[in-house]
């Protein structure tokens, strides 16, 4: 599509949900180990950004050994496989 006159936008959000207390842009609190935007969500955002050809990028903290937690890797395999499927919006 030709947007002329319009410039890309980017499209950032962490994976984190926000909360009272820790970072939600990077690893803070064991207690959020398991604390994650949901896919369906990840997803749809996509969606939303591409449509108009905007940059899509989430924000994802390594764990304080490097490591990325597991539910992020489950996350973002979840919605990789619906944008190479070309899954409709849920």
């Amino acid at each position: 599509k030709n947007y002329k006159g319009y410039l890309v936008a980017e499209f950032t959000y962490p994976i984190q949900p926000e909360r009272e207390e820790g970072a939600h842009w990077f690893y803070s609190l064991p207690k959020y180990e398991d604390v994650c935007h949901p896919p369906e969500k990840i997803y749809k955002d996509y969606l939303g950004a591409v449509k108009y050809g905007n940059i899509f990028s989430i924000d994802v903290g390594p764990r304080p050994d490097g490591r990325l937690r597991a539910i992020d890797v489950k996350t973002l395999t979840q919605v990789g496989q619906w944008i190479r499927a070309g899954r409709p919006m849920p």
